[in-house]
Parts: structure tokens; sequence; C-alpha cells
């Protein structure tokens, strides 16, 4: 499947249970384009991990990595600030905080899993739920999807 058949996939779910970063912006949160930024930063994700061998699938998108960067397991730290990641060196300024606040969003899990893949390319992450499932009233906060899992399947078999 295209790159861009995919992003229509993530772009055209819709769950008030589940943030869905590549369409929805949050005017208190996000840039007013933040999900325009969040697509063309998978986007870039995506091509730079086109030739990976393996996928490494985690539960769902957290709130403080994929949900303002648009990339399973990564921050936005990692994408453009002081902890950036290798792969991030070589898509030059195609990649973009989405974030409104004065600081990069710092993900615990997403400094672990990059420390362990830091110089392998051969590994694409990617989320079986690939939106933010979050509390009831609280959208910086992570919940797991449990029903809501099964709607990440046809994106996953791409």
């Amino acid at each position: 499947m295209a790159i861009d058949q995919l992003l229509e996939l993530l772009t055209d779910y819709c769950n008030p249970r589940a943030f869905n970063q590549y369409r929805d912006v949050h005017p208190e949160l996000d840039l007013p384009d933040g999900a325009t930024r969040r697509r063309r930063n998978l986007r870039q994700y995506l091509r730079a991990f086109a030739d990976a061998r393996f996928v490494l699938v985690g539960e769902a998108a957290g709130y403080a990595g994929c949900r303002f960067s648009g990339i399973p397991f990564t921050c936005e730290a990692q994408l453009v600030g002081p902890e950036r990641l290798d792969w991030t060196l070589e898509c030059g300024d195609g990649l973009a905080r989405s974030s409104a606040g004065e600081t990069l969003w710092v993900e615990r899990s997403a400094k672990i899993v990059w420390e362990a893949l830091r110089t392998r390319s051969d590994c694409l992450l990617w989320n079986a739920f690939p939106w933010h499932p979050f509390e009831e009233g609280d959208l910086l906060s992570n919940r797991a999807p449990g029903r809501d899992l099964s709607a990440g399947l046809e994106v996953l078999r791409c």
C-alpha cells in the first residue's frame, strides 16, 4: 500500500474516545497546522524506514510521543530537539513539532526503544492502535484501547 493510502486510512478514523493526531488539532495543545505537521513527520519516517525487514508493534499512541510527533515510539525532542535521532538528520527541515507549548514533549518509552534501536534501519516501529486513546476528560492521559483495538487492524495489514 502506498504511503498516501495509509495516511488516508489514518486520517479517516473517528472515535470520541481517541484523538486522531493525523486529522485533529486541539486549539490549546497544538499549533494550528499540527495535524499536517504530524502527517508530514510520519511520511518522512515511513520513507526513511521503507526498507525495514522487521516491524516492532506497540499497543497505542501515547500522549507524550506519537500524539504530538505523529511517529510511533517517538517524541518531539527526538525529532527536532536535543535528543534528535540519527535518521532525522537525513530529513533536513522535513520534520517539525506540532505542540503549541513552550517545551518539546519527551516520552520515556520512546527514549528506551530508540536507545536500543538507535543505529538500526531495518526495524519499523508501529502501533496496533495508531491513534491516541485517552481517559475521559483528560486529553493528556493514556488508556488501553480495549475494544477499540480492532479498528487498527486494517491499518496494521498495510
